[in-house]
């Protein structure tokens, strides 16, 4: 199944720090803590995340009362429980790092997402990242620059320019 996390980090990733960050992620799945949910008052959970900006709006949205996730040391606002233990997705593959908007607005704060799938088992994971490296095979995009078949340029960057091949 595809995830991802918005967040905001100290310093911005690259994609070269994909492979730390699987590797934090390994521990926190070897870690075998549970995960907790909570329900707390709309205060409470305010009064917990008070420093937390993005996660308050989450709980101004929010019915009570508010579900919280806790994993260790982290806690999040959730809308309903996800899995009860990290060993349940332990295979996955981190994908990208990529730039967002909070909320999807473009007039919000700037956060980092990180992409990626996991699986219960290893083979599903397998089977599903050879799904992907095949669909990079035919990936039209890649295929048009490859083949000079079409370009963008920046002044109409979703209008393809097609070659006299193309």
């Amino acid at each position: 199944e595809q995830f991802f996390v918005d967040f905001k980090p100290e310093e911005n990733l690259k994609a070269a720090d994909l492979e730390k960050v699987s590797k934090d992620i390994q521990k926190a799945v070897s870690a075998n803590h549970p995960i907790e949910v909570r329900d707390l008052s709309t205060l409470d959970a305010l009064d917990q995340f008070n420093e937390n900006a993005f996660m308050q709006h989450h709980i101004e949205q929010a019915s009570e009362p508010v579900k919280v996730a806790v994993h260790g040391d982290y806690a999040a606002v959730i809308d309903q429980p996800l899995v009860h233990n990290l060993s349940k997705v332990k295979h996955f593959s981190l994908q990208a790092v990529s730039a967002t908007n909070w909320l999807r607005d473009v007039n919000n704060e700037a956060l980092q997402r990180v992409s990626g799938f996991a699986f219960a088992d290893a083979k599903a994971l397998e089977d599903h990242q050879a799904f992907i490296d095949k669909y990079e095979q035919v990936n039209h995009r890649r295929l048009g620059k490859e083949l000079d078949i079409f370009s963008f340029s920046e002044f109409a960057p979703g209008m393809p320019f097609y070659a006299h091949n193309g």
